[in-house]
């Protein structure tokens, strides 16, 4: 299910800084990749650190894009984005 949520980079950033929360979900996503279950995602030996190093960079070049704006954006279920969203959300709690 869709939800539509205001964030802005500060939220893709404090999630990315917790490197625990962060680390957590980029290990789901790489094992959702894993087809082959040895740790890699294709032949040219692309390992989970490797993968990890990728979607923080890229998370953190979409903060930088974002800067300090507020942004209404529909995310997806699983989305980077809305993990980020909701790890503010109980941060706040």
């Amino acid at each position: 299910m869709n939800i539509v949520a205001v964030l802005n980079g500060s939220t893709v950033t404090q999630f990315v800084d917790n490197k625990d929360a962060f680390d957590n979900c980029v290990d789901e996503y790489f094992q959702v990749l894993d087809v082959g279950h040895n740790g890699k995602l294709s032949r040219n030996v692309f390992r989970q650190s490797q993968f990890g190093a990728l979607m923080r960079e890229i998370m953190l070049a979409m903060a930088r894009g974002i800067g300090n704006s507020l942004v209404l954006m529909a995310l997806e279920q699983d989305s980077l984005l809305r993990k980020a969203v909701e790890h503010e959300s109980a941060s706040k709690k």
